[in-house]
């Protein structure tokens, strides 16, 4: 790092370490769709002069000021406590690319304060002022020991004298023990600490990795033959007692090493989730859709495969990608959520791992029994946990573990339960002296995931600080407290799981959308608005359409080119607009409204989304066919490819997306009635002339307006057969889209004299069709007379 570099981050030092807890109070999160109803704050703690370790601290939802406080250390090493705070525990759960944050129910803050932490510095948001991230097991805890010492002293004194918890999963079976003897021995700064928690950790070298075969074997991930042989071969005695991890340490040309390696790899090439045996790896392509690599269970194997000295030609040295999404880590490196954390801009982006930490990780010790028998012997009172389906940080190396340390037994392991679940079988619990052990049924390496088992989790925790019977479900309280609030905020949810939607393909088409968003802010509909745009909308526009849409999405151009069909209903322009079915793509709404780019709404219409897909309005000139301008319907990636297999296969008989969607929805006309629209949802402009009788009884009820045809309201402002809804549209174009749209994109309309002399020049009259090709054909009929 050059020192211009260095004096800039030493500055954000600086500001960002100050012991002011109110400048790292995080206020607004991007993309919540609930309110939180508990205090957060992000920021810097100093761990040494030239170390910052980013912290995000969330108040317990219950009593913060009384409740214990939690730290969550990652693992890895060298990975982020925000994976965890987004993926597992924490309050939330961030989907859509990034484009939702939703509420965790079972996040460990409804009972606890809790602290999440990226360390040591060089990991996440945290940041080495030197640039050195090579780190041993020493340093990583003399970092996180006066990382806390500075959070208590400096930062949140008011929380020191709450009862504390260290906890963490993986390799914080190193970082927590470790931590947890250098506070043992300083009761100055940690007067309430009470107690340490290991998740699926790694605690033993030797057990793990004969554990590892052990746990393969007795899932038949290793062939029989092989087995038998390598036990004959290597051991001295049953296979079950062998020591494989001896041979780890030799070189491949030694006796037993390949047999030894080949065995304890045999997880990763299953087909399986190593780390979650209930999830597919991408053996064969991992270019699938769902193959992205999971960077906390990569640095976990990558970490073990340099300590444990793997070099065998059989073994690759990336395993294969395996079923995950990393929606947590898009949201964390978007510009908007870095600011509300408090995080430098000059700061890199976020990776849950980081490689140069883990690559220049020293691992000192081999074992934990002496540092977790130090902290037991004094009192702090201790609890592993395992997630049964995880071959690699596995139950039995854990289990094995634990009975090694010499406690006395006190209770043989056990069920426990959640009353309330069908089978209502937990897992099972064992208890020594002052240690519990406790397994969660079907439950992986990130017991506490969305995808694993959340409820559990939270339910073991409760019971550990609590101190009470495993099977003790969440008081009646707590639960009361969630479901009020799950239903308090049930209709904050569907706002964002519903939405409206429209498209815009060019500049001309954007500018109707922004008055179409305008119109439906003005008649406060409580639904989320979402725009697609193609390629050819200008940045300057789609900047535009940002600030009156929720969701801004970049589409591409699907086109008909059925130039036959358009000319039939001379509209060539409408190939284009196959483009829409883009819509059923957006599949993180549970139901959604299309309004085309030409439509205005009059009144509110939320009500919509009350009605099933496909619900639309018919089409005036054949109403035995839906007008495509108004629909409700329900996004679906399955519908999406359908549609598009049913155009290449039968086309569209007008050309347009309307004959495509008729013929695919082909029941709406005879199926059933409420799929129908009322017309008050899509009247078309001309039909106050058209109409007029109609109109004028039932005008008044008409809630959206379809300016149909190649007449725009931005490209002409005198209608006589329109005006009405002409004058609507300009009232809102007026008052708001002319205010911040520049003066190039402002639509150029025509009086009637200059569409009279387009006309005249043979170019689209004032009725939107060509005038010379018209002329001609009532020439022909008149002929025909």
């Amino acid at each position: 790092m050059n020192y211009k570099i260095f004096f800039l981050i030493f500055n954000f030092f600086i500001i960002f370490t100050t012991p002011a807890p109110y400048a790292d109070k995080i206020f607004n999160l991007p993309y919540l769709n609930f309110k939180p109803n508990f205090d957060q704050y992000s920021g810097y703690l100093q761990a040494l002069p030239t170390k910052q370790i980013f912290y995000w601290f969330v108040e317990s939802q219950s009593k913060p000021s009384t409740d214990p406080v939690i730290l969550w250390l990652q693992g890895g090493p060298g990975c982020s406590g925000l994976d965890g705070l987004t993926t597992e525990m924490g309050p939330y759960r961030v989907k859509d690319y990034g484009k939702t944050v939703e509420v965790n129910p079972y996040s460990w803050n409804k009972i606890s304060n809790m602290i999440f932490i990226d360390a040591p510095a060089g990991v996440g948001y945290s940041f080495a002022v030197d640039g050195n991230h090579t780190y041993s097991d020493d340093e990583v805890a003399d970092q996180n020991y006066n990382a806390l010492k500075y959070f208590f002293n400096v930062k949140f004194p008011e929380f020191k004298s709450n009862d504390f918890y260290i906890m963490g999963e993986s390799y914080g079976g190193t970082y927590v023990p470790m931590l947890s003897t250098r506070l043992i021995d300083d009761k100055q700064n940690f007067p309430n600490f009470k107690g340490m928690v290991i998740g699926n950790g790694c605690l033993s070298d030797k057990l793990m990795y004969n554990s590892v075969i052990q746990f393969s074997y007795n899932h038949a991930f290793i062939d029989e033959t092989y087995y038998r042989n390598a036990v004959k071969k290597c051991c001295f005695t049953s296979g079950e007692d062998c020591d494989f991890y001896q041979y780890s340490l030799l070189t491949p040309s030694d006796r037993c090493y390949n047999e030894s390696t080949t065995l304890y790899y045999a997880n990763f090439y299953t087909g399986l989730d190593p780390y979650f045996l209930y999830f597919s790896c991408y053996l064969d392509n991992p270019n699938g859709l769902y193959a992205y690599p999971h960077e906390n269970k990569l640095s976990v194997t990558k970490f073990y495969n340099k300590k444990f000295g793997i070099k065998s030609n059989m073994m690759s040295s990336t395993p294969p990608a395996c079923s995950h999404h990393d929606d947590n880590v898009i949201w964390l490196n978007m510009p908007e959520v870095r600011r509300a954390l408090n995080v430098p801009t000059l700061l890199p982006i976020y990776k849950t791992c980081s490689e140069s930490v883990s690559n220049n990780y020293v691992s000192q010790y081999p074992d934990m029994t002496s540092f977790v028998i130090y902290a037991l012997d004094r009192g702090i009172r201790t609890m592993f946990f395992n997630g049964d389906v995880d071959s690699v940080c596995n139950v039995v190396h854990n289990k094995q573990f634990i009975a090694n340390l010499g406690r006395k037994l006190i209770q043989p392991a056990s069920i426990w339960n959640i009353s309330v679940n069908l089978p209502p079988t937990a897992g099972f619990v064992t208890k020594y002296d002052g240690v519990d052990f406790v397994t969660v049924r079907g439950a992986g390496h990130f017991v506490t995931s969305a995808a694993e088992k959340p409820r559990e989790g939270l339910q073991m925790i409760y019971n550990y600080l609590k101190n009470q019977d495993y099977k003790t479900l969440t008081n009646e309280n707590f639960y009361r407290q969630y479901f009020d609030i799950n239903t308090k905020i049930s209709k904050d949810l569907k706002m964002v799981s519903y939405s409206w939607v429209t498209l815009a393909t060019n500049d001309d088409y954007a500018i109707g959308a922004l008055v179409l968003g305008e119109s439906l802010k003005k008649v406060q509909t409580k639904y989320n608005l979402h725009i697609m745009v193609t390629p050819q909308v200008s940045s300057e526009i789609k900047e535009k359409l940002s600030a009156v849409y929720n969701d801004v999405t970049l589409v591409n151009v699907l086109d008909s080119n059925d130039k036959t069909s358009l000319r039939l209903i001379g509209r060539p322009d409408l190939g284009i607009t196959f483009t829409k079915l883009n819509c059923w793509r957006l599949t993180q709404y549970e139901k959604a409204v299309f309004l085309d780019a030409d439509t205005l709404v009059l009144q509110n219409s939320d009500e919509l989304f009350e009605r099933e897909e496909l619900s639309a309005a018919a089409d005036i000139g054949w109403p035995d066919c839906f007008n495509s301008g108004v629909f409700v319907f329900k996004p679906n990636t399955e519908t999406f490819e359908k549609l598009l297999n049913f155009a290449l296969s039968f086309g569209s008989f007008d050309g347009g997306d309307q004959g495509l969607l008729n013929d695919f929805f082909s029941s709406w006309a005879t199926g059933p009635s409420d799929r129908r629209l009322p017309f008050i949802y899509n009247m078309t402009a001309g039909a106050i002339y058209s109409y007029a009788a109609a109109y004028r009884k039932f005008g008044k009820n008409v809630k959206i307006v379809h300016f149909i045809g190649t007449e725009k309201p931005w490209k002409t402002n005198v209608s006589p057969h329109k005006q009405e809804h002409f004058d609507e549209w300009k009232a809102i174009y007026d008052d708001t889209v002319s205010k911040y749209l520049p003066n190039q994109f402002q639509p150029s309309v025509f009086t009637p004299e200059d569409q009279r002399m387009q006309w005249e020049k043979g170019q689209p009259e004032y009725w939107g069709r060509d005038a010379y090709e018209n002329i001609q054909k009532a020439v022909e009929r008149s002929m025909k007379l």
